[in-house]
């Protein structure tokens, strides 16, 4: 049998999504791809596939599983991903029209096995453009409430579980809707500069040091940034407000324990301070370190385990901590599919290992900022609540900064710590 013509893009998103599920992580793998093609259609068409994919996972498994496929699980991998990134188009990327889709996810199929499992992915996906999702699809069984929000909002059951004793279900049903939608690309600016008049509409949000772009713009203004030769680094305006709002009276010296690869030193930076910042994480240093030079900047990096400080005393610390990540879901789908409880707690055990270590290397007077990204409150309150109970006596919350599921599509928690006593 003659082989048919495999469409590249949608190969290449098959083999992003393997690698991904591996466990490997979903940016890094896609960039390998994206710096290899030229055209911005494509380029734009291969990520929409692969964060789709890992958006919309469980809702669409659950679909093409129960109605269709009670053999789901003997299926070869490749087919389940590729039904998935079909499905995905098929429900979610109205201009593809559905005879393309059918097209090369049956000749992928195909010139993979054989025409018989071809045929089967024909017939599911045809099947599948004849019913629409609503929510008597995934309450058909009659599921518990966390059940069927994981089914609508795809999201891992124990995720929703968690989240629904911690939270009421409104704010719970909030965080499940933005957890699928793209959050806008954001930028931090490492020097003041002046957008040109015809540019500012394509601001949606800014901060003092940075903004966010409303969709479509993004083109003109990076074409503006390449022109001008003006230096930016990719950072959510979230992450850069929860900074923004603890940093005050903050002093010299600070050091970024958990520095990764440099997000919030940058910020600290564009503001005027010279932090140390270090990581037990040598090549998330050697990035923070590379991007620094570039940007003419003179780093204070080092390689350490915040665990185990380095300094006898230092004045300000900044602990952006190892976390769960589920506050950056829109940002980072595949995470929600690496993730387990039984990691909300380990990470929880290094947190609290984090605060109690960092905290006795404060002068009195010295100033302990909390961070994560994530919403869970073993991650987050109840480590707040660790250290005032430690350390009782010496230790003075001034303030706390909870996500807010009203308004925020990423979600930040913050604490910041005054040591009154040695």
């Amino acid at each position: 049998m003659k082989k048919q013509k495999i469409d590249p893009i949608r190969s290449t998103s098959l083999q992003i999504v393997k690698k991904t599920l591996n466990g490997q992580d979903l940016q890094a793998v896609l960039n390998q791809s994206l710096n290899q093609l030229e055209n911005q259609q494509d380029k734009a068409l291969l990520t929409e596939l692969c964060y789709g994919y890992f958006r919309y996972k469980r809702q669409l498994e659950y679909l093409l599983k129960t109605l269709f496929l009670p053999k789901w699980n003997k299926l070869p991998l490749d087919i389940k991903i590729v039904l998935g990134l079909s499905c995905y188009e098929l429900y979610y990327l109205s201009k593809i029209p559905a005879y393309a889709t059918l097209s090369w996810s049956v000749n992928l199929i195909k010139n993979k096995y054989n025409a018989k499992l071809g045929g089967l992915v024909n017939a599911v996906l045809r099947k599948c453009t004849q019913i629409d999702l609503t929510d008597t699809i995934f309450k058909q069984d009659n599921p518990s409430l966390a059940t069927f929000l994981s089914r609508k909002y795809s999201m891992p059951f124990w995720i929703v579980e968690l989240l629904l004793k911690e939270q009421n279900k409104t704010d719970v049903e909030n965080f499940l809707k933005s957890s699928l939608k793209r959050p806008p690309t954001s930028l931090l600016l490492l020097k003041p500069i002046t957008i040109p008049k015809e540019l500012k509409p394509g601001i949606l949000q800014e901060t003092p040091c940075g903004f966010s772009i409303k969709p479509k713009w993004e083109e003109k203004i990076f074409s503006f940034f390449k022109k001008n030769n003006i230096p930016y680094y990719p950072q959510s305006l979230a992450s850069q407000q929860i900074l923004l709002k603890l940093i005050s009276q903050i002093k010299e010296p600070i050091w970024d324990a958990c520095a990764g690869s440099g997000g919030k030193s940058f910020v600290l930076y564009r503001l005027g301070f010279k932090p140390f910042a270090s990581d037990i994480n040598l090549k998330r240093l050697l990035f923070l370190k590379q991007q620094l030079h570039v940007w003419n900047l003179k780093p204070k990096i080092f390689r350490a385990d915040a665990k185990q400080p380095p300094f006898k005393k230092v004045t300000t610390i900044l602990l952006d901590a190892p976390c769960s990540g589920l506050g950056v879901l829109a940002k980072r789908p595949d995470i929600k599919w690496k993730r387990s409880l039984k990691d909300i707690k380990q990470l929880s055990a290094i947190q609290q290992k984090l605060l109690s270590n960092t905290f006795q290397v404060l002068p009195k007077g010295g100033v302990l900022l909390y961070l994560t990204c994530t919403v869970t409150k073993k991650e987050n309150e109840e480590q707040v609540n660790f250290l005032l109970e430690k350390y009782s006596s010496k230790v003075k919350l001034e303030c706390i900064i909870k996500p807010n599921f009203q308004t925020e599509k990423e979600y930040f928690f913050g604490a910041k710590f005054i040591k009154i006593g040695n």
